[in-house]
């Protein structure tokens, strides 16, 4: 009776878990996902970008995001650290790397908002709190806990933002965009580095 009762305890977790090993394989072993140095001619190529990862917060449409990005070349990794149910107001933010490139973020975002439709606050990597997930400087999390956000007192971005987004021609300008959404201390305290 016991092993039943965990059994029905964890079955949302264990669930999770399988779910993230079959994502795993199918990115691994499926012919229509990009692999990495394949020689095929220049215009159908898709080269995976191992160094630029994607996370991705656990959601109910999480298996058609993997797909979906890494169809566009980046490697994804789901992201859970405990049972809450996912929600889109508690999964607004997204956590920029300083070194990921800005095209990706843009290419991303064009597809990304229609699964996060409460994606709102952004900051960089440099800036994110101890308690915050850790990511490298190359690394896009996207879906991340918003009570992050709220805690660095980010502004929330607007339609016309992300239309400012779509319109930036270089890494700098992508910065500046999300530094604009920070409080004046985050500000002094952003440097463009972790």
């Amino acid at each position: 009776m016991l092993a039943f009762m965990w059994l029905k305890q964890h079955t949302s977790y264990m669930n999770r878990i399988l779910f993230s090993l079959l994502c795993c394989f199918i990115l691994a072993h499926c012919s229509s996902a990009p692999k990495a140095n394949v020689s095929e001619s220049k215009e159908n190529k898709v080269e995976l970008d191992t160094k630029h990862p994607v996370i991705i917060s656990w959601q109910d449409k999480a298996q058609r995001l993997t797909i979906l990005i890494g169809r566009l070349g980046n490697p994804v990794m789901l992201y859970s650290t405990d049972m809450s149910p996912y929600s889109d107001n508690a999964n607004g933010s997204v956590w920029v790397g300083t070194d990921f490139p800005y095209e990706k973020v843009i290419e991303l975002l064009k597809y990304v908002r229609s699964y996060y439709k409460e994606l709102r606050y952004f900051a960089l990597s440099d800036v994110l709190e101890e308690d915050s997930p850790k990511i490298s400087s190359n690394a896009l999390f996207l879906g991340a806990r918003t009570e992050g956000a709220v805690k660095l007192k980010l502004k929330a971005w607007t339609s016309t933002d992300f239309e400012k987004l779509r319109k930036v021609k270089n890494k700098e300008e992508m910065h500046a965009l999300i530094r604009s959404k920070y409080p004046d201390e985050l500000k002094n305290k952003s440097t463009g580095q972790r």
